[in-house]
């Protein structure tokens, strides 16, 4: 059964989101299976999306959109050549990449570009986009129950919220190490490239405005 209360949470909201507006009703509502709904629900209370929200909250990037549609124009065609179909997602990764790594010259950017459209399309495993996906595979069902997080509660039998705050914990511990193992000349970018991951998953996919409508969509 969908929550008839306020759409406001109960738990105290992330530092610097105190205004940020959600829609929590019509975000379930598009979650078909009542028990996917109910877990849904649970990780929204719990407030885990909004720490990701307010991470990126002083994050304003300054992206080329029409170079990463020429890109993406390009690089289909080029793989198209090769007899390779990349998928539509293609656009959303040349993004990712302008977000996590922005590079000033043409040529070294289109090659980087050709490498993460190759490579992410091969292995796209990160616990991170596992706890940010999680609402669109609860509104396309079956993606929600082949998930790792899914997997894991009814693999464990622990409660679907436990095994999605397991993956948030990974996930910060993953990002932690990075930046231990950074020297300090390192430290800005690698953090600046996580972060940036963060916000392509909120801005530009999986579906947030349904939640958050205050999350602009960034559609290249």
């Amino acid at each position: 059964m969908l929550p008839t209360g306020p759409a406001l949470l109960g738990h105290r909201p992330a530092p610097g989101i105190d205004t940020l507006r959600r829609t929590v009703r019509r975000g379930l509502e598009a979650v078909p299976e009542a028990r996917h709904r109910a877990m849904v629900a649970g990780v929204l209370d719990a407030g885990l999306v909004e720490q990701a929200i307010a991470r990126t909250e002083s994050f304003d990037p300054s992206v080329d959109l029409a170079r990463v549609r020429a890109h993406t124009d390009l690089l289909t065609a080029e793989f198209e050549t090769f007899g390779v179909a990349v998928p539509a997602a293609t656009r959303n990764i040349t993004l990712m990449r302008a977000l996590m790594v922005p590079i000033a010259d043409e040529a070294l950017s289109f090659a980087v570009d050709r490498i993460w459209v190759f490579v992410t399309n091969i292995d796209d495993v990160n616990d991170v986009n596992d706890a940010l996906s999680f609402y669109k595979e609860a509104v396309d069902v079956e993606d929600f129950r082949i998930s790792r997080i899914h997997r894991r509660a009814v693999q464990e039998g622990i409660p679907y919220l436990a095994a999605y705050r397991r993956s948030v914990d990974s996930g910060l511990e993953a990002y932690r190490r990075v930046l231990r193992l950074a020297d300090d000349e390192q430290r800005p970018y690698l953090e600046r490239y996580m972060t940036a991951y963060v916000y392509w998953h909120l801005h530009c996919r999986y579906r947030w405005q349904d939640v958050y409508p205050d999350l602009t969509m960034i559609d290249v």
